[in-house]
């Protein structure tokens, strides 16, 4: 049962750090595209 577990804790880990690694990659292209959208509106 242990492996089970920690097959599912790795699973979760992996989610997680996917979900941060994207928020990260979100953030700074709304942050280097502000200027962009500034000159848009």
């Amino acid at each position: 049962m242990s492996s089970n577990n920690e097959s599912i804790l790795k699973t979760i880990t992996v989610a997680l750090s996917l979900c941060l690694v994207c928020s990260v990659i979100v953030s700074a292209s709304a942050v280097i595209l502000r200027p962009e959208q500034a000159v848009n509106e």
